[in-house]
């Protein structure tokens, strides 16, 4: 899950809170076209975890999401069967925010990496991204001028 967020620049609570695209009224993964379409956050909200809508309307987008990532994607599909979340908890429901924390530490830590807040992984990406179109905006400008 932390590869796939670090890949697409994913808030703690969307990267817990993708469902499978699986019927009309389920907003989330499309394994087919390759994207992820983030229409909602899971958050811990008086001690129980609930999906809730996103902070801002520039929230709402559609992320591709790298060839890897599908294929590690539907090997989980197959893993969970019918559940509507592609990562469950042990009680079938959306993980906690806070569980998809402690699992990166605990990943960090075996890797012997240090600790980072979970948000700290969005800056990578957006910083790639940015600069991937801004270099786009210059190589266009450029043409133009001929």
């Amino acid at each position: 899950m932390a590869v796939d967020e670090r890949k697409a620049g994913e808030r703690r609570g969307g990267a817990s809170g993708p469902s499978p695209a699986t019927n009309a009224c389920s907003a989330g993964i499309d394994l087919e076209r390759g994207d992820l379409r983030v229409r909602r956050q899971v958050s811990r909200i008086n001690g129980e975890v609930v999906e809730a809508p996103l902070k801002t309307k520039n929230a709402y987008r559609i992320l591709p999401l790298a060839e890897d990532t599908v294929g590690v994607l539907k090997e989980q599909r197959r893993k969970v069967g019918n559940s509507p979340w592609v990562f469950p908890s042990p009680n079938g429901g959306p993980i906690s925010p806070d569980s998809v924390l402690h699992m990166l530490h605990r990943v960090l830590k075996r890797a012997g990496l240090p600790k980072v807040r979970f948000h700290d992984l969005r800056h990578p990406y957006v910083k790639h991204t940015t600069k991937n179109i801004f270099l786009q905006k210059q190589k266009s400008q450029a043409i133009n001028r001929f």
